[in-house]
């Protein structure tokens, strides 16, 4: 499904028209914060679609979600929106000579199903947690148990079973999910 706001947001980046370049190796952003006497950061970086593909025409708008970092001290979170195969691909491809990041926690994409979160993507980025949005008993059947074998060996953590899932990482780079799971799924 498209979302308004995301539509708006595709809209924005072309008006602005820099075309996909919005999303490149360089559009990346940081800050550097003081809480408490304390220096913290965190960057943000956007690795799909990536903007030297001359013509990016895929044929469904979720390809359009954009894959991206959230990196904060020693802790990171892929979020990856209804990004399928096709954009994973790219990622693959892309970043194959540069490496690929340490992912700890990944967002997994498109509500866990079978068009997303390949073994290929998995591998690459290692996630030791994964986080599925999904509803309970939706229609689409999401996740799929694919999806979910794919995921073997993380931490799994789903709205379906659990509802709200709330993430927090303190200054020493370590995530907090409430509610809490005691075993792998």
């Amino acid at each position: 499904c498209d979302t308004l706001t995301y539509n708006r947001f595709l809209s924005a980046v072309q008006s602005e028209k820099c075309g996909w370049s919005f999303f490149n190796k360089d559009s990346d952003f940081s800050q550097t914060f003081t809480f408490d006497g304390n220096e913290y950061s965190y960057s943000f970086d956007f690795y799909t679609p990536t903007a030297n593909i001359a013509d990016i025409s895929y044929s469904k708008a979720n390809a359009y979600s954009p894959i991206c970092l959230l990196t904060y001290g020693d802790f990171s979170i892929m979020f990856t929106g209804d990004a399928e195969s096709v954009a994973e691909t790219e990622f693959l491809t892309e970043y194959k000579y540069i490496g690929y990041p340490d992912v700890d926690v990944l967002k997994v994409g498109h509500h866990g199903s079978s068009s997303s979160s390949s073994p290929e993507f998995i591998q690459a980025i290692n996630p030791e947690y994964a986080v599925i949005s999904c509803g309970k008993n939706n229609e689409y059947g999401h996740p799929t148990q694919k999806t979910l074998d794919t995921l073997a060996g993380c931490w799994i953590y789903r709205t379906d079973l659990l509802g709200n899932i709330k993430l927090t990482v303190g200054g020493d780079g370590k995530p907090n999910f409430e509610p809490p799971i005691t075993e792998l799924l």
